[in-house]
């Protein structure tokens, strides 16, 4: 028989098992008393040795032309499955997370959450605008449209972190996501998340976040150091600017003008401003 022990008080894993259901609670499904992940086996191989501490699984792996190589776990769990219902899983997965989190001890829940990112979650950093070197960070969790996020977006709270709710309809299919880009507080709960380093994650979920922060930081004492440094000689006169306030744009296209630059500053007693612009005329440009 392939089962688990999803039972906190005799489990001797229970961080695996936080785990476990947050990553079923995200890639999971149940058929009767069936229950199954299936995942890219890259990451099934990852979290085995995870899922194997709490129950005995039936493993399989199928490879599709021009598709990468999945994997299954398979557990023929009558009673797993009924208290999968008794919490909201089964039969649809929209429901609130509250009776997962309130069977789940609270010292567990940063696993829970661990999963459920690993199964739905993602980690997301990019530039601002392509003429500045700033960079933008985001973290999402996908789910249904019908999705029930209330207890979820209360949990993130109040590990300082205020998500938003984003719902999106598209020709084929509908779907919402609890949305973060506050860089500060997508740092801290990173931080959070990943305290404990006891390596339950899947390993290019959590590379990702911790490169993520740890370039944004870069970029972050890079613009510093670029304000520490920022003085103008005008006529000979060296004007400080260090630790001013600075705001650069720019743009190119067809419309008018073909490209541009506008910068501002503000010193302490004394400000810049600046604008180059490419100028269409005619047949000429200036």
């Amino acid at each position: 028989k392939y089962s688990i022990d999803y039972n906190f008080a005799t489990t001797s894993n229970p961080k695996e098992l936080a785990y476990f259901l947050g990553f079923f609670w995200a890639d999971g499904t149940t058929h009767g008393k069936f229950s199954t992940i299936e995942i890219l086996e890259k990451d099934a191989l990852n979290v085995k040795p995870f899922f194997e501490k709490i129950g005995n699984f039936k493993y399989s792996c199928r490879i599709r032309e021009n598709r990468q190589p999945q994997a299954t776990f398979y557990l023929n769990d009558e009673n797993f499955a009924k208290f999968l219902f008794e919490v909201g899983k089964y039969p649809h997965s929209i429901e609130s997370h509250s009776k997962i989190l309130e069977y789940i001890p609270a010292q567990f829940h940063i696993y829970f959450l661990r999963g459920l990112i690993d199964g739905d979650g993602c980690f997301y950093s990019g530039k601002t605008n392509k003429h500045w070197n700033n960079t933008a960070l985001q973290f999402t969790i996908s789910s249904s449209y019908e999705q029930n996020w209330d207890t979820l977006i209360e949990t993130f709270k109040n590990m300082g972190i205020n998500m938003k709710i984003c719902l999106k309809k598209y020709k084929t299919y509908h779907s919402s996501v609890i949305i973060s880009s506050n860089p500060k507080e997508i740092e801290y709960f990173v931080n959070k998340l990943y305290e404990n380093k006891d390596e339950i994650w899947l390993t290019r979920k959590h590379d990702k976040a911790i490169n993520m922060i740890k370039e944004h930081e870069k970029q972050r004492e890079k613009i510093i150091e670029q304000r520490q440094k920022y003085r103008i000689i005008v006529n000979g006169v060296e004007h400080d600017f260090s630790d001013s306030i600075g705001y650069i744009e720019g743009d190119k296209g067809k419309s008018f003008p073909t490209n541009y630059i506008w910068y501002n500053s503000v010193g302490t007693d004394y400000g810049v401003t600046l604008a180059v612009a490419t100028i269409p005329f005619g047949f000429v440009k200036f």
